[in-house]
């Protein structure tokens, strides 16, 4: 059977052609370059019916460059109250918070300078050892030598910090999902296939299957917080 690829132009063509009359949400998230806005923006009818856009970006020239008819709007960061708030609740899940890791919580919290993104990896680290106040107070001191300085990429050195914090078993499986394009939804039969296939997967304990061995090796990265689940 012959397998035909349209042309960017056409695909630009069929999306116009499918939104004309039609009152529609459209939401671009994380623009890097505002040339994908240039090429996208006469892909939208202006119908007069009320659509929406909604572009999201950490670029401000990008949100200069697409804005139309409003004015941009900033996210503020969260509060420390809000960042341990967030911290706790990605940590204990349905539980509470015992009284006495409160103020150690806290202390964690403001390290991540009011970043959701690092909030979110910080709890993935935590929660390994989640009613240890000392390893609170570890994990509280590497942020302080990962994140304090004002040039680091938060992100980006909590997500070091994270990986760091993997077993050596589970750091191959995390970097080689790498290859896959961002934002890319992979069958978790197909990631488990290759890496069988490429030998990550250790299978030690007898009876098991290895694609169960597998299995709990995604189902660690998951409640670490570095891998996103679609479904």
């Amino acid at each position: 059977m012959a397998v035909f690829q349209l042309s960017l132009g056409e695909l630009a063509d069929k999306l116009r052609k499918s939104l004309i009359g039609k009152r529609y949400l459209i939401v671009l998230d994380d623009m890097w370059d505002f040339m994908a806005w240039d090429d996208l923006r006469l892909c939208f009818p202006d119908a007069v019916n009320r659509s929406r856009i909604i572009v999201t970006t950490r670029l401000e020239k990008v949100g200069e460059h697409v804005k139309l008819h409003t004015d941009l709007y900033f996210l503020p960061f969260l509060t420390p109250e809000e960042s341990r708030e967030l911290l706790q609740k990605k940590v204990f899940q349905n539980e509470a918070c015992p009284p006495e890791l409160h103020n150690v919580s806290l202390d964690v919290a403001r390290r991540c300078k009011g970043l959701p993104l690092v909030v979110v990896l910080v709890a993935g680290i935590i929660k390994k050892k989640k009613m240890e106040i000392s390893w609170w107070h570890e994990v509280k001191k590497a942020l302080f030598s990962y994140l304090d300085r004002e040039s680091e990429d938060y992100s980006r050195a909590t997500m070091q910090l994270s990986y760091d914090n993997l077993p050596d078993y589970l750091r191959p499986c995390l970097l080689y999902m790498g290859m896959f394009p961002e934002g890319e939804r992979t069958p978790v039969s197909k990631l488990i296939s290759l890496w069988i296939a490429e030998g990550f997967v250790q299978n030690i304990e007898s009876g098991r299957l290895i694609e169960e061995t597998a299995e709990g090796y995604l189902m660690d990265l998951i409640s670490s917080n570095v891998v996103m689940v679609s479904r």
